[in-house]
């Protein structure tokens, strides 16, 4: 238990009795959106397991004046599998808000982090959540970019003066548990110092599984050998690259069979750290930088100074990794 009545509320894990108010203060958080097939899906179906949730309640009434999450994330760390949370669906209800409420809640997420396993918990907050993050330890250890590649006419005219090419590589749609993405996945694993497992169970769930996701996955096919995945979402005319899942040397190839496929579009946006970008020369596929936002992390008290998720080098992230 955190905080006191003193403070005019505590905070605690939420257990299975809390899940219907759960509900009901998501939804206020998230208008619009399917609450009963989002938490579902989200909170309790995750193959990496199940979201720990915090609420702040009033201590005379019980009444649930803010939550905050760490979903679930388990990431590779160089050679070992560790268990990492992104932290999520952090919201004060309006009529509690400037109360410490926000922070209250963090802190008794990062208390529990070794209790719980968790080495690290990442994600791109926003802005009102990154001054409360700070305070409970939070580091900015890298950026997470935008990149925009507009689709030209000079992309069509390639296309057409290369139509062999243009027939080798091509996009397939990923089936349930698709053992190419686990093929892929080993094939990548080596080339990636932290990132979250992107193994077939993971892709089934991030993707096929989601509910009224317009998020759809790909096997990149090369003369019919997979070389790549990828998740694509139209959103107007542009095209956004969820995920790449890639080895190094087919990076380029993936980029151009994606960009090929957006024909029609006006731009399609990938979404990684900068040094993942500047590793593999992203500019030589004429995508240009646009807007960045801080990756942060948050380690367990007493953690090593040096410990390797501070190294903004290591990272591999992208929209994938924002739910």
């Amino acid at each position: 238990m955190h905080a006191s009545p003193a403070d005019g509320f505590s905070v605690r894990l939420a257990t299975s009795k809390d899940r219907d108010r759960l509900l009901a203060v998501v939804s206020e958080h998230q208008p619009g959106v399917d609450t009963q097939q989002r938490y579902s899906w989200l909170y309790e179906r995750n193959p990496h397991g199940h979201a720990l949730t915090w609420v702040a309640t009033a201590p005379d009434t019980g009444e649930i004046m803010g939550v905050a999450s760490y979903f679930r994330k388990r990431l590779m760390l160089g050679t070992r599998t560790v268990e990492g949370a992104l932290g999520g669906d952090c919201f004060v209800r309006p009529q509690f808000r400037r109360r410490g409420i926000g922070m209250a809640l963090h802190r008794a997420g990062r208390d529990a982090m070794k209790q719980f396993g968790i080495e690290v918990m990442f994600g791109t907050p926003t802005p009102a959540n990154m001054g409360p993050l700070r305070n409970c330890g939070g580091h900015d250890v890298s950026e997470v970019v935008r990149y925009t590649h507009p689709v030209t006419a000079f992309d069509a005219l390639v296309r057409r003066m290369s139509p062999r090419a243009s027939s080798a590589l091509r996009l397939d749609e990923m089936t349930d548990l698709d053992p190419r993405i686990d093929h892929l996945w080993h094939r990548t694993r080596p080339e990636l110092r932290i990132a979250t497992i992107r193994d077939a169970t993971f892709y089934t769930w991030r993707f096929l599984r989601a509910p009224m996701s317009r998020e759809r996955p790909y096997v990149i096919l090369d003369h019919g050998r997979p070389v790549a995945a990828c998740a694509l979402e139209r959103v107007g005319a542009q095209v956004r690259v969820i995920d790449l899942l890639a080895p190094r040397e087919a990076w380029s190839r993936a980029l151009t069979a994606i960009v090929r496929a957006s024909h029609g579009c006006a731009a399609v946006n990938l979404r990684i750290p900068r040094s993942i970008a500047a590793s593999h020369k992203l500019w030589r596929h004429g995508f240009l930088a646009r807007d960045a936002k801080p990756l942060n992390i948050v380690l367990p008290q007493d953690a090593p100074t040096d410990a390797p998720f501070l190294d903004e080098r290591a990272w591999y992230y992208s929209w994938a990794d924002s739910t």
